[in-house]
């Protein structure tokens, strides 16, 4: 063998012996596999307005795109709507969870407990991995600002191995906690209406003896009124329910519906079969009355009441009327054109002065427009609660509740304030929102078209 082959031999197995070692090393060069992150990821919803003093759960409001899961979501920089920290949101506090399933064959508030236990939490929080939002029911207004109050603002970290994205300035702002539900009280805790009506379409009741009849959910007023004397230890909480007129209705007059059998403690059944309604999971969740009995999660359901879907009946439909006070008998002017305090001292209705306009607001609430200038009239809360046509537009002092007291009497209530609007016969009949009660004929006016 020539020298030229032996040479060419040891070639060839040292170019092997480079190829062998480079395929052991080469993973050594490449990059860490990472997860998709799609920077496309977002939030359908950003303003968070639970109802403290219950667990609210804040649930499919996340797209994750084409990330791959799970993502990490934490909550950063926690504060009040000023900028100022909000430490009260960073804090851990003693909880109730649940460590077993609600099934609702519970016989007892003891049993329902017993599946409960303590836990310590942030108040409002992010799961990490799923990115929905809680708000615990040891939430309160004695710890955490409420609406009216601007709230809190926060940033939101969402990340995995492939990447990160921060959505800033979401807000959170709570309502005060309610101590019944539907309820005439807004977030203030004030009074925004005097009756809620129930929400089907219509209800069957017996009228007399001999027949039933149906009744428009319009035409049903349903008063909550809490017992807040202690007169009686044993209620909290009276229902009573009137009809279009005035006339009280026993609530056992609306025999035809068969209450207990139609829902219980969140279960539902079908009127016609006897069946309960269940969520069907093998068949893509849809609900299908089958079931004998309650087997379990399948057939429970959480009702909650949508926020604003209690329609409010005008009190005193749209319209130009005046204003008598019951006090003196005096009819109620825009003094000086609107320049003064309103008074109740003219003999009668003699114009543009003495007439206002009420607007019915989508709320409940109304506003009164002075003729005498075109501008609404203001509970001014900072001049001694005073009222004066004198706002261009609507806000919170410009509106008002009426409350019927009897025929053709009624009661101002200022949203601004809480208080009722009196004429006061001490300074000339001058209307002021400084009342707490309907204390006598001071707080009563006649309400007359024009």
């Amino acid at each position: 063998m020539s020298n030229k082959n032996i040479f060419r031999i040891n070639k060839m197995v040292c170019l092997s012996a480079m190829i062998t070692l480079s395929a052991g090393c080469i993973d050594n060069y490449l990059p860490d596999s990472k997860d998709a992150f799609d920077r496309d990821v977002n939030f359908t919803k950003t303003v968070f307005d639970p109802i403290m003093g219950k667990t609210t759960f804040y649930t499919d409001i996340f797209n994750s795109g084409n990330s791959t899961l799970p993502l990490d979501f934490e909550i950063t920089d926690m504060m009040h709507a000023d900028g100022t920290p909000a430490p009260e949101l960073m804090e851990y506090y003693p909880v109730r969870v649940w460590k077993k399933p609600y099934l609702g064959t519970e016989t007892s508030i003891e049993e329902i407990n017993a599946k409960r236990g303590t836990e310590y939490r942030r108040l409002f929080d992010v799961r990490k991995h799923s990115g929905e939002f809680v708000m615990w029911a040891e939430a309160n207004s004695s710890i955490l600002r409420c609406q009216p109050d601007s709230g809190y603002i926060f940033n939101l970290s969402i990340s995995n191995s492939g990447g990160y994205k921060m959505t800033k300035r979401m807000r959170l702002m709570p309502h005060r906690e309610r101590d019944f539900e539907p309820t005439v009280y807004d977030e203030n805790g004030l009074a925004i209406a005097e009756y809620v009506n129930p929400d089907d379409v219509y209800m069957r009741y017996e009228s007399d003896k001999s027949y039933s009849s149906m009744i428009m959910e319009e035409d049903v007023h349903i008063y909550f009124r809490e017992n807040k004397d202690d007169t009686d230890p044993n209620t909290t909480l009276t229902i009573s329910f009137y009809d279009q007129n005035w006339n009280v209705i026993d609530p056992r007059r609306f025999n035809e519906t068969n209450w207990d059998n139609l829902f219980q403690a969140g279960f539902l059944k079908d009127k016609d079969n006897g069946k309960y309604v269940k969520a069907d999971l093998d068949n893509g969740g849809k609900l299908v009355a089958t079931s004998d009995s309650i087997a379990g999660a399948w057939e429970a359901f959480r009702i909650v009441k949508v926020k604003g879907s209690a329609s409010v009946k005008p009190v005193v439909e749209n319209g130009e009327y005046y204003f008598t006070s019951i006090a003196n008998g005096g009819v109620v002017c825009a003094e000086n054109g609107g320049s003064e305090t309103i008074v109740a001292n003219r003999s009668s209705c003699g114009g543009a002065w003495e007439t206002f306009q009420i607007v019915n607001n989508n709320d409940g609430t109304v506003s009164l427009k002075s003729i005498a200038n075109g501008k609404y009239v203001c509970a001014v809360i900072d001049e001694n609660n005073q009222l004066l046509p004198r706002s261009e537009s609507v806000g919170t002092w410009e509106k008002f509740i009426i409350e019927k007291i009897s025929d053709g009497e009624y009661a101002l209530y200022s949203l601004a304030n809480g208080k009722y609007v009196q004429a006061n016969l001490n300074d000339g009949g001058k209307l002021f929102a400084t009342s707490e009660t309907v204390a006598g004929a001071w707080e009563v006016f006649d309400i007359n078209r024009n």
